[in-house]
């Protein structure tokens, strides 16, 4: 029961949460960089690319009789025709090489937004909080760490089963919190990585439709789009950290406000980490991190300009 309460504690004061968020976006984003390599990439559009090119010859012929029904074909107006054909071709041959190096550019600012340093300094810290400040350690310590000390509170044998029963019925709904956030995280990155890949399979088809519009056609759309799935990565590893930005400076105003600088491993200490207001509230920033990775795909796609309405 001790290392239950220990680790629930962790989530919601550590970065236990965002720590395992992160390492399973890094695992997603390691097979995404197996699949987009070249051949790879190749033989997924492979499967898509006869109906692209049928499309492509359609839309040409297309675009041919619109403009003869408009007026007659000139020479300069069959030439740009003719032009926009090679252009679709050259894409279509190309393919495979623009999407992998449009998921490069995406998987860079991923990881250049997971190795950024996002700390802020609080009162006189060296970091987000004081050195020390969880139970004598600078980060959220393992359990093994402080095990002996951590149970030593609950020595008593008068005191010991209703204090962890009464912690434990306090944790249990932070606890079921953190957990389905957790799972709302990793559904996010999963399905992401699924919609690129998708993305990639039916890219043929839609780079085909590069008659109108120029550089507002729906294939510039359509690379846009993928673009902004990749870089959806990197939105949700801001929130993540935006996150634990929000919840350290919470957790300092409240606990300065308590006349505490640092969480000491003491009965006194774990009932002021155990003060209900204070949980919640950082519950409610670790939860709402799930709920801005939700909008990430909307942040995304405005960062590279491809909205409906555009």
């Amino acid at each position: 029961m001790g290392s239950f309460i220990f680790m629930v504690l962790g989530q919601i004061y550590g970065d236990g949460t965002t720590e395992e968020v992160s390492e399973f976006l890094s695992t997603i984003m390691n097979g995404l960089i197996l699949i987009f390599q070249k051949d790879t990439v190749s033989s997924i559009i492979d499967i898509t690319i006869g109906a692209a090119v049928a499309l492509l010859i359609c839309y040409f012929y297309m675009d041919l009789t619109a403009k003869a029904s408009i007026d007659m074909i000139t020479m300069d107006k069959l030439v740009v025709t003719c032009i926009k054909l090679v252009v679709g071709c050259a894409i279509l041959i190309y393919l495979p090489t623009i999407m992998m190096y449009l998921f490069r550019f995406a998987n860079a600012t991923y990881e250049t937004i997971r190795d950024a340093d996002f700390k802020l300094q609080f009162g006189n810290s060296s970091g987000p909080l004081a050195r020390g400040f969880y139970f004598g350690k600078d980060e959220w310590p393992k359990y093994e760490d402080v095990q002996s000390d951590f149970e030593e509170i609950f020595k008593s044998k008068l005191t010991a089963l209703p204090v962890t029963l009464s912690y434990i019925l306090k944790l249990l709904i932070p606890y079921v919190l953190l957990f389905v956030s957790k799972l709302g995280a990793f559904f996010i990155a999963v399905s992401n990585a699924l919609s690129l890949v998708l993305y990639t399979v039916f890219s043929p088809i839609a780079v085909a439709n590069c008659f109108d519009g120029g550089a507002k056609s729906e294939a510039m759309r359509y690379l846009k789009k993928f673009l902004a799935k990749g870089i959806s990565f990197a939105v949700i590893v801001a929130a993540l950290k935006a996150s634990e930005i929000i919840g350290n400076a919470l957790l300092y105003n409240s606990l300065h406000d308590m006349g505490i600088t640092k969480l000491e491993l003491t009965k006194e200490g774990l009932d002021a980490a155990m003060d209900m207001g204070l949980m919640v509230q950082l519950c409610v920033v670790r939860v709402s991190a799930v709920g801005a990775m939700f909008t990430g795909d909307r942040l995304a796609q405005s960062i590279v300009g491809s909205h409906d309405g555009h």
